[in-house]
């Protein structure tokens, strides 16, 4: 099964990008994700445009089909050796079977970077087949979590990485230190960092930025040296 990309987008700039549906295939999500006070940035769109919707559904039933006939996922040619590619803007690991079929794709392209963030590790099942992702060398898995959430147990793996959500900014006192990033629901408010961790720099208030330029969630041993210098 060739999978359905898209190029681009406006925080992500130039990065190869998929979508399943949000909350359908979000098992380990959060109030904070999808309650009633719920941050989702992707329900907000799919209000916005019901075609988004419906491009990430008609992608999911294609994954599905090929789960079902144990078919393989397959990249588009248009992808070379050298890009990166973001998984889930929208959804998540939803089954093993899913995660395991991305394991084999990516194997299969060693040379094409991967990133994603996930709140399927708080699914028991899950958590085996998640770490295989995380210690693959190509790809970069951040444990999503948020005020309703917390943080994963420390036993649950060796070197996690983690993502935390501030729902908003009385949020600070519980992001934890030597946490990946921080991302923020209020993203007008200039802060740059919280409890010495990295705000998202396309979240700090200040800095005009993507993600194909920051390199930080997927390139981070490339980008550290200037980011701790607050060069961006």
């Amino acid at each position: 099964m060739q999978l359905k990309v898209q190029p681009k987008n406006m925080k992500l700039g130039n990065i190869w990008n998929m979508s399943i549906p949000a909350v359908e295939t979000c098992g380990g999500m959060s109030a904070a994700c999808a309650g009633p006070d719920g941050k989702c940035y992707v329900l907000k769109i799919y209000k916005r445009r019901p075609t988004v919707l419906k491009s990430h559904q008609n992608t999911y039933v294609a994954v599905l089909e090929a789960l079902d006939n144990g078919d393989s996922f397959e990249l588009p040619a248009k992808i070379h050796d050298g890009d990166v590619m973001r998984l889930h803007v929208a959804g998540d690991f939803f089954d093993p079977s899913y995660a395991y079929a991305w394991i084999k794709l990516m194997t299969e392209n060693p040379n094409i970077q991967f990133f994603a963030y996930t709140r399927s590790w708080r699914m028991p099942e899950m958590v085996e087949c998640l770490q295989e992702l995380a210690n693959l060398p190509n790809m970069t898995l951040l444990l999503s979590c948020d005020r309703d959430t917390g943080y994963p147990d420390p036993t649950l793996w060796d070197g996690y990485r983690t993502a935390f959500m501030m729902v908003d900014d009385n949020d600070s006192h519980l992001v934890q230190p030597d946490t990946h990033v921080v991302f923020r629901d209020n993203r007008f408010a200039v802060v740059k960092r919280v409890n010495g961790n990295l705000v998202c720099p396309t979240e700090n208030g200040i800095t005009k930025t993507t993600c194909e330029k920051c390199k930080w969630c997927f390139k981070a041993e490339v980008n550290k040296t200037a980011l701790t210098k607050e060069r961006i």
